[in-house]
């Protein structure tokens, strides 16, 4: 019996002419039987000159393929789980001082080592007793963090274990939810401190005063820091120092002006694997401001460009301001902004304003969508400005100062307030005995209805006969 047998194509031409079609990216090839070439072995295939390889295939080492084959995990995923295996090691380390002797040897194992029983009688000491290094309490949120941050790192070293929903660890879970509970008893982490909104009046006085414009490197960095965080809502940390220059284009709109694209790589919400093949990636436009020029985004990111030297970084999008730059036409230096100094533009432009309040990068992405949400643009726009792809869009409806007055008015029957709050009844029809008479008394006008944005709200509509 033959042991190996290839099975000619085309009804049985082995002719390689035949079989290999003109222009076909295959090349030509031969179908044998084995009994017609026994001496067929492998160097007889193998290109004996260099020049005769597709050169177009890149050499793959081991280890390229080890660390391509392992899952994805985003490096602030990485940096909470050990953040909390770091925290229950400093955790043990104490706690092996006052332990019995049964518990010291099982605290004196590694995290990565302990058994289901051996999870079970630990953690809820762990999470009961964690606090900050300055001995203050966690707020319960972060309760929640430590917890599912450890299982991370279990996942993350190939022990998948669930904390929180298999049942067998229970206990861990009521003593989590247990602490959460009480964290919020005590008042504790009641109040969480959010980016502030940028007012407009704050950014035009930042444009006016200097503080945001051309007049320096150092501002011109500022700036175009300012207006790609403004335009295209983007995130504070991760996603400004992920930006290169291929992340932008210009391109020409119908009308003939142009207009600055941004269009993502990878981001917290988008990373193109198979898990992301069918979502588009954040992708936002800046049109031209022939209103206001000097704050255009198209004028300042071809500043920006301008001023950059020609031989630089191609991975890199923000690059150190020159201190010399005095008759220069290069303002930066080929040297990326370090991590550091990306994080705190937006404070240190606040600091050099003399504006008090808490202002981050966070506070431009904030902005970007208050702004959209309080000009009653729809939701679907918001989104693809921003990118957001989950309901925590709706945590920047933030209502304006004005709004939040207006309503404190209402609710203590400030009588200017109270009257344009709906439509309007004549005197005549509510002193009339008739119903009729009242139903077409009742005037309503467009301009007496005050209008609403009613965000993840059901409505319902009764009609009477």
């Amino acid at each position: 019996m033959i042991s190996d047998v290839y099975v000619s194509l085309f009804n049985g031409h082995s002719n390689s002419d035949n079989i290999a079609e003109e222009g076909s990216d295959i090349g030509a090839f031969q179908l044998l039987l084995e009994d017609e070439r026994e001496d067929l072995h492998l160097e007889e295939v193998v290109p004996k000159e260099k020049d005769n390889v597709d050169s177009r295939f890149r050499p793959v080492e081991n280890g390229e393929v080890d660390a391509q084959s392992k899952p994805y995990i985003p490096a602030n995923t990485i940096k909470k789980a050990n953040w909390a295996k770091n925290m229950y090691n400093s955790w043990r380390l104490g706690a092996i001082l006052n332990a019995e002797e049964e518990e010291r040897l099982i605290l004196q194992k590694d995290l990565l080592c302990l058994t289901d029983a051996e999870i079970i009688s630990l953690f809820p000491k762990f999470i009961m007793s964690v606090r900050r290094k300055d001995c203050g309490e966690y707020k319960s949120d972060t309760i929640f963090s430590i917890i599912t941050s450890i299982q991370k790192y279990y996942e993350i070293n190939g022990k998948n274990i669930s904390l929180l929903s298999d049942i067998k660890f229970n206990s861990i879970k009521n003593c989590v939810s247990n602490t959460m509970r009480e964290k919020v008893q005590k008042g504790i982490g009641l109040f969480k401190r959010q980016a502030q909104v940028i007012p407009k009046e704050t950014e035009t006085m930042l444009w006016e005063n200097g503080f945001l414009g051309y007049g320096d490197p150092e501002t011109l960095f500022h700036t175009i820091f300012w207006i790609i965080g403004i335009n295209f809502g983007l995130r504070g940390g991760q996603e400004h120092r992920d930006l290169s220059m291929e992340n932008f284009r210009l391109e020409t709109a119908d009308n003939g002006e142009q207009v600055l694209v941004y269009r993502e790589t990878v981001s917290k919400t988008y990373r193109g694997g198979l898990d992301h093949r069918n979502i588009e990636p954040h992708t936002a436009r800046a049109f031209q401001n022939r209103q206001q020029p000097d704050r255009c985004p198209v004028h300042i990111f071809n500043t920006y460009i301008k001023k950059l030297p020609s031989e630089r970084a191609k991975e890199a999008f923000y690059f150190q301001p020159l201190a010399c730059y005095k008759d220069k036409p290069v303002w930066f230096s080929k040297q990326p902004v370090g991590k550091n100094k990306l994080e705190v533009v937006v404070k240190t432009v606040m600091g050099k304003a003399g504006i008090d309040g808490f202002y981050t990068n966070h506070s431009l992405r904030a902005t970007t969508a208050t702004r959209l949400f309080n000009a009653n643009i729809p939701e679907q726009l918001i989104r693809e400005q921003t990118g957001h792809r989950s309901n925590a869009l709706w945590s920047y409806s933030r209502p304006s100062e004005p709004q939040k007055r207006k309503v404190s008015e209402i609710l203590q029957l400030n009588e200017d307030s109270c009257t344009s709050i709906g439509p309007t009844v004549s005197k005549q029809a509510t002193n009339s005995s008739s119903p009729t008479a009242a139903k077409q008394a009742t005037t309503i006008s467009a301009e007496s209805v005050p209008s609403f944005v009613f965000n993840n709200s059901n409505i319902n509509i009764y009609f009477s006969k």
